[in-house]
């Protein structure tokens, strides 16, 4: 899969990570689900799944 393709420019870098080294990028699933992944190589890694409703500072807390 390219670089260029639509899979790696699907997410916006998430906005509540932007600190962090990790370059987190997130995809709303629903209005109550956002996916949180990053992008390793041409691998495309799940590392979270939140809920929209919940204290987005209390969410943060599990990634680095």
């Amino acid at each position: 899969m390219a670089r260029g393709s639509p899979i790696y420019q699907a997410g916006a870098v998430e906005p509540l990570l932007m600190d962090l080294k990790q370059k987190y990028r997130s995809v709303v699933i629903s209005r109550k689900n956002k996916l949180i992944y990053t992008i390793e190589k041409d691998v495309i890694k799940i590392d979270d799944f939140w809920d929209t409703r919940r204290e987005p500072k209390l969410q943060t807390k599990g990634l680095k």
